[in-house]
């Protein structure tokens, strides 16, 4: 593993980490919420992102030819905000929360916001 500035290039990730459904992912987990990170492979550089964005694994954000471009977009993807659901838990990134149109008791459309995780309409 080497470091990229403040991003990590092929980090030893925990086992399991690219197959464990968000829900069940374990605290080890935890310190990879909205990190990216830099994969080597062929010569090429894959940025990935633990942000909710796929429900088992980390969401691939982009493969880059350089290490300068790879440390790019791992910036701009650690600029996104992320949002914590009351309800589960989970931490996402907060483009994934919606808003959706629902239609709430009584037949009234609404706009809420939906936790891609748990379907729990979020405050």
């Amino acid at each position: 593993m080497q470091n990229a500035g403040k991003f990590e290039v092929d980090p030893s990730l925990p086992i399991g980490f690219d197959q464990t459904p968000n829900q069940e992912r374990p605290e080890s987990h935890a310190q990879w919420w909205g990190v990216p990170y830099i994969e080597t492979a062929d010569g090429k550089f894959i940025v990935r992102c633990l942000d909710g964005g796929a429900w088992d694994r980390p969401t691939f954000l982009g493969e880059r030819p350089t290490l300068e471009e790879a440390i790019a977009l791992c910036e701009e993807a650690a600029a996104r905000p992320l949002r914590k659901c009351e309800s589960c838990g989970a931490t996402t990134l907060a483009r994934y929360w919606g808003p959706v149109t629902t239609f709430m008791p009584g037949g009234k459309p609404e706009q809420v916001n939906i936790c891609p995780c748990c379907q729990e309409i979020a405050a």
